[in-house]
């Protein structure tokens, strides 16, 4: 397992305090996506999933830093 790349955890509903790493699921749930919708090299795919699942996480985190940073914007000018 590459330990550079991402970590995406979830927490279990049924087991709050432990920690699932579903990085690997998700890239291959991802990769197997794009096989099933344009066949093509199985190392491209996993490639370019891995770089989709990249893309998407970032703009979660762009989307949180930006509604932080409402946040943070209201609450000084609330004030």
């Amino acid at each position: 397992m590459n330990e550079d790349r991402m970590r995406l955890p979830m927490h279990p509903l049924l087991e709050p305090d432990s920690t699932i790493d579903v990085h690997d699921a998700v890239v291959r749930a991802i990769e197997q996506e794009l096989e099933r919708r344009f066949s093509a090299n199985s190392v491209l795919n996993r490639l370019e999933a891995e770089a989709q699942l990249a893309t998407l996480l970032q703009d979660r985190r762009d989307s949180d830093d930006s509604r932080v940073t409402r946040e943070k914007h209201h609450d000084i000018r609330g004030a």
